[in-house]
């Protein structure tokens, strides 16, 4: 049996170039200085290893705007052309019997479409062998 979830995109965000404040906040200024001036020195290593750091006060802002707004769910991705995050911010719950069966005709509707579109092709297809 089928379980069904309405997930209604509350809000898309973008924080990107995170590397230019994060630099600044250490005293390197992105214009003049080498990328190279910023040395990290690890103790530890996290589980994440192909991302920007992202100060944690600007997540739970994000994320608080974002709740504000009525999201209960949030997916994130790192953007690894621009060193920041995509958050996706959602509203997920159960769906009314009304959005089921809306899904389910528009389902049955791109079905018909589809086989009506062969359909086309086929008879297409004969009546160019017929000649």
């Amino acid at each position: 049996m089928n379980h069904y979830i309405t997930k209604t995109l509350i809000e898309d965000i973008t924080r990107d170039e995170l590397d230019i404040p994060f630099r600044e906040k250490f005293g390197v200024d992105y214009d003049s200085d080498d990328i190279d001036d910023l040395v990290e020195i690890e103790k530890g290593v996290g589980q994440v290893y192909d991302n920007h750091p992202i100060q944690i006060d600007d997540v739970i802002s994000i994320l608080q705007s974002m709740k504000d707004k009525g999201a209960n769910y949030v997916q994130i991705s790192y953007h690894t052309d621009h060193f920041g995050y995509e958050f996706s911010a959602f509203n997920i719950e159960p769906s009314t019997v009304g959005e089921i069966e809306d899904y389910k005709n528009a389902k049955e509707a791109k079905k018909q479409a589809a086989k009506q579109k062969e359909i086309d092709r086929l008879q297409k297809q004969i009546e160019n062998l017929k000649g």
